[in-house]
């Protein structure tokens, strides 16, 4: 069974969420192992804030790397059919050529840093590239539209996205809500569902 994708519980846990929302895009709740959750959990929220408060600065893109290395290192130990790719800088990008829309593309899910007045993380769950749009999770729990063109909300689709962004949107390099922004602050977590059985787990309810 596929459930419907997790909204933040405080202002700082978009990522941590946003990677639970990338692996609930790619497997069924019977097949995440509890080690997921409880890892996001750990290495999420990360940074301090300016008065030296720990975890309310959100997640930093080292941590977001680190992640990418322990789920890689799960699968090779456990045979857990994950792959998990982290970019950066000019390598996050929707134009030809693209890592991040051949993920989506062939079914994969992405959780990427944007602007959305602070920096933001939110997963990407499709892409359609004739419409030139991205199908996104927001965690951040929003109901008021945007003013900008090529920023949709949706609310019935609640297990696979609540906001449609247009390339143009996403992808240029000025400041402005789900922006990815210019070369140095972008960065993209690329996670792939590859082939093999999903080890057996005893469930416990």
């Amino acid at each position: 069974m596929k459930t419907p994708l997790r909204y933040q519980s405080t202002e700082y846990d978009c990522g941590p969420t946003s990677i639970i929302n990338a692996i609930q895009t790619l497997f069924q709740r019977s097949e995440i192992p509890p080690e997921f959750t409880r890892t996001c959990a750990q290495l999420g929220n990360d940074l301090y804030n300016t008065n030296c408060q720990p975890y309310r600065c959100g997640t930093s893109c080292a941590a977001m790397q680190y992640c990418a290395c322990w789920f890689n290192n799960y699968a090779a130990a456990t045979k857990y059919p994950i792959l998990v790719r982290h970019l950066s800088g000019r390598a996050v990008h929707l134009q030809e050529g693209s890592e991040l829309v051949r993920c989506l593309s062939e079914g994969g899910a992405a959780v990427v840093r944007v602007e959305l007045g602070c920096a933001h993380f939110i997963t990407l769950t499709g892409v359609d590239r004739k419409r030139r749009q991205v199908y996104a999770f927001d965690a951040y729990y929003r109901e008021a539209p945007f003013a900008e063109k090529g920023i949709a909300i949706v609310t019935d689709r609640p297990k696979k996205y609540n906001r449609i962004l247009s390339y143009d949107v996403l992808d240029r390099r000025t400041k402005g809500p789900y922006s990815l922004y210019h070369e140095d602050f972008r960065d993209a977590t690329l996670f792939y569902r590859t082939a093999g059985e999903i080890p057996k787990y005893r469930a416990f309810h």
